[in-house]
Protein backbone atom coordinates (compact mmCIF):
# COMPACT_ATOMS: atom_id res chain seq x y z
CA UNK A 1 0.00 0.00 0.00
CA UNK A 2 1.36 3.43 -0.92
CA UNK A 3 1.11 6.55 1.23
CA UNK A 4 -1.95 8.74 0.64
CA UNK A 5 -0.52 11.81 -1.13
CA UNK A 6 -3.79 13.66 -1.59
CA UNK A 7 -6.46 15.24 0.60
CA UNK A 8 -10.19 14.75 0.50
CA UNK A 9 -11.43 18.32 0.73
CA UNK A 10 -15.16 17.72 1.12
CA UNK A 11 -18.21 15.89 -0.12
CA UNK A 12 -18.80 17.91 -3.29
CA UNK A 13 -22.22 16.68 -4.32
CA UNK A 14 -24.86 13.99 -4.23
CA UNK A 15 -26.16 12.98 -7.67
CA UNK A 16 -29.73 11.88 -8.33
CA UNK A 17 -30.51 9.92 -11.51
CA UNK A 18 -33.94 10.40 -13.04
CA UNK A 19 -35.79 10.08 -16.33
CA UNK A 20 -37.76 13.24 -15.46
CA UNK A 21 -35.38 16.05 -14.63
CA UNK A 22 -38.23 18.53 -15.05
CA UNK A 23 -40.13 17.03 -12.11
CA UNK A 24 -37.04 16.69 -9.93
CA UNK A 25 -35.82 20.19 -10.80
CA UNK A 26 -39.27 21.65 -10.06
CA UNK A 27 -39.31 19.91 -6.68
CA UNK A 28 -35.81 21.08 -5.71
CA UNK A 29 -36.35 24.65 -6.94
CA UNK A 30 -39.98 25.40 -6.11
CA UNK A 31 -40.77 23.12 -3.18
CA UNK A 32 -37.42 22.87 -1.39
CA UNK A 33 -36.23 26.34 -2.48
CA UNK A 34 -32.79 25.50 -3.87
CA UNK A 35 -31.23 27.58 -6.63
CA UNK A 36 -30.28 25.91 -9.90
CA UNK A 37 -26.80 27.29 -10.58
CA UNK A 38 -25.90 25.27 -13.66
CA UNK A 39 -27.43 23.23 -16.45
CA UNK A 40 -25.11 21.58 -18.95
CA UNK A 41 -24.80 18.54 -21.17
CA UNK A 42 -21.81 16.26 -20.75
CA UNK A 43 -21.67 14.75 -24.24
CA UNK A 44 -19.04 12.14 -23.34
CA UNK A 45 -21.37 10.69 -20.69
CA UNK A 46 -24.57 11.38 -22.68
CA UNK A 47 -26.17 13.12 -19.71
CA UNK A 48 -27.75 16.46 -18.84
CA UNK A 49 -26.71 17.82 -15.44
CA UNK A 50 -28.67 20.32 -13.35
CA UNK A 51 -26.73 21.52 -10.31
CA UNK A 52 -28.47 22.92 -7.24
CA UNK A 53 -26.43 24.75 -4.66
CA UNK A 54 -26.54 24.46 -0.90
CA UNK A 55 -24.05 26.24 1.34
CA UNK A 56 -21.44 23.45 1.52
CA UNK A 57 -22.91 20.77 -0.73
CA UNK A 58 -24.47 20.52 -4.16
CA UNK A 59 -27.18 18.27 -5.51
CA UNK A 60 -26.89 17.19 -9.15
CA UNK A 61 -29.84 15.92 -11.14
CA UNK A 62 -28.70 13.54 -13.89
CA UNK A 63 -30.94 12.97 -16.89
CA UNK A 64 -29.88 10.70 -19.79
CA UNK A 65 -29.84 12.31 -23.24
CA UNK A 66 -29.34 8.99 -25.02
CA UNK A 67 -30.69 5.48 -24.57
CA UNK A 68 -27.13 4.12 -24.38
CA UNK A 69 -25.87 6.51 -21.69
CA UNK A 70 -24.59 5.09 -18.40
CA UNK A 71 -27.43 6.88 -16.58
CA UNK A 72 -30.02 5.35 -18.92
CA UNK A 73 -28.56 1.90 -18.25
CA UNK A 74 -28.63 2.58 -14.50
CA UNK A 75 -32.29 3.66 -14.64
CA UNK A 76 -33.24 0.42 -16.43
CA UNK A 77 -32.24 -1.43 -13.24
CA UNK A 78 -33.05 1.20 -10.61
CA UNK A 79 -35.75 3.78 -10.08
CA UNK A 80 -35.07 7.48 -9.63
CA UNK A 81 -32.72 7.85 -6.70
CA UNK A 82 -29.23 8.56 -5.45
CA UNK A 83 -26.76 7.57 -8.17
CA UNK A 84 -23.46 8.53 -6.53
CA UNK A 85 -21.69 10.73 -4.04
CA UNK A 86 -18.72 12.83 -5.07
CA UNK A 87 -15.58 13.51 -3.05
CA UNK A 88 -13.54 16.56 -4.02
CA UNK A 89 -9.79 15.97 -3.78
CA UNK A 90 -6.76 18.19 -4.22
CA UNK A 91 -4.90 15.76 -6.53
CA UNK A 92 -6.92 13.30 -8.59
CA UNK A 93 -3.89 11.59 -10.14
CA UNK A 94 -2.51 10.75 -6.69
CA UNK A 95 -5.99 9.60 -5.62
CA UNK A 96 -6.17 7.20 -8.58
CA UNK A 97 -2.74 5.74 -7.75
CA UNK A 98 -3.71 5.37 -4.10
CA UNK A 99 -7.03 3.61 -4.74
CA UNK A 100 -5.51 1.29 -7.33
CA UNK A 101 -2.68 0.37 -4.93
CA UNK A 102 -5.38 -0.57 -2.40
CA UNK A 103 -7.06 -2.82 -4.96
CA UNK A 104 -10.03 -0.46 -5.43
CA UNK A 105 -11.16 -0.51 -9.04
CA UNK A 106 -11.04 2.85 -10.80
CA UNK A 107 -13.42 3.32 -13.74
CA UNK A 108 -11.26 5.88 -15.60
CA UNK A 109 -7.48 5.49 -15.17
CA UNK A 110 -7.13 8.88 -16.84
CA UNK A 111 -9.51 11.50 -15.41
CA UNK A 112 -12.25 12.75 -17.71
CA UNK A 113 -13.75 16.21 -18.00
CA UNK A 114 -16.95 16.46 -15.96
CA UNK A 115 -19.48 19.15 -15.07
CA UNK A 116 -18.10 22.63 -14.40
CA UNK A 117 -14.80 21.64 -15.99
CA UNK A 118 -13.79 19.34 -13.14
CA UNK A 119 -11.57 16.31 -13.66
CA UNK A 120 -13.42 13.14 -12.62
CA UNK A 121 -13.20 9.40 -12.21
CA UNK A 122 -15.30 6.84 -10.35
CA UNK A 123 -14.52 4.01 -7.96
CA UNK A 124 -15.96 0.62 -8.86
CA UNK A 125 -18.98 -0.10 -6.62
CA UNK A 126 -17.86 -3.76 -6.40
CA UNK A 127 -14.98 -2.51 -4.26
CA UNK A 128 -16.89 0.12 -2.24
CA UNK A 129 -19.67 -2.00 -0.74
CA UNK A 130 -22.07 -1.20 -3.59
CA UNK A 131 -21.76 2.60 -3.49
CA UNK A 132 -20.69 4.48 -6.63
CA UNK A 133 -18.19 7.14 -5.55
CA UNK A 134 -17.00 9.87 -7.87
CA UNK A 135 -13.61 11.44 -7.26
CA UNK A 136 -13.23 14.97 -8.64
CA UNK A 137 -10.70 17.77 -8.72
CA UNK A 138 -11.24 21.40 -9.60
CA UNK A 139 -9.53 22.06 -12.90
CA UNK A 140 -7.39 24.82 -11.36
CA UNK A 141 -6.11 22.65 -8.48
Amino acid sequence: MIKRNFKILKVDHIAIATLSSEKMNYFLENVIGLECVLEEKIESEKVKVSKFSLKNLNIEVLNPISKDSPISNYLKKQKTGVHHICLLVDNIKEAILYFKSNKIGVIYDTPRLGAMGKLVTFLNPKDTNGILIEISQNSLS
